[in-house]
């Protein structure tokens, strides 16, 4: 399968692994639209949301769990701010989740409580289930 019919925008390819935006049916990114609205206009928390990006393309790993870590099932979280979060999943043929090559990024939110709400895992599981159906389509 050709990189064409992944339904996904490379936002960022790093020595390690590429990240992208997950995209709807209809080609609307949660992502981009979380970014337009909340950070783009921000530089710090753009600046911040960059670094973090750039550090998961082209790391094995992170290591630092107060800004990346698994939350439920395939769904990961990173946190590059206190109120930052952008969820998302490892897509690729590798077995382990780290030697995967493509992150794709499900949406992101603004922190309201101490825990990620569960609405918020739920909605990145229902967009990687989307991706992987669309995916398996060809497209």
């Amino acid at each position: 399968m050709t990189d064409d019919n992944v339904p996904a925008n490379t936002i960022e390819k790093g020595r390690r692994r590429t990240i992208k935006e997950f995209l709807t049916k209809h080609g609307r990114s949660y992502f981009k639209d979380f970014y337009k609205d909340e950070v783009e206009n921000d530089q710090r928390r753009s600046a911040k949301t960059w670094e973090w990006i750039k550090q998961l393309a082209n790391r094995h790993r992170i290591l630092n769990t107060q800004k990346f870590r698994k939350l439920k099932g395939e769904i990961y979280e990173l946190k590059p701010t206190r109120q930052l979060r952008y969820l998302g999943f490892f897509y690729g043929k590798e077995e382990k989740v780290w030697k995967r090559d493509c992150f794709i990024i499900t949406h992101g939110f603004k922190k309201q409580s101490q825990k990620t709400p569960r609405k918020e895992i739920k909605r990145a599981r229902n967009c990687r289930k989307r991706f992987l159906i669309n995916l398996n389509k060809g497209g």
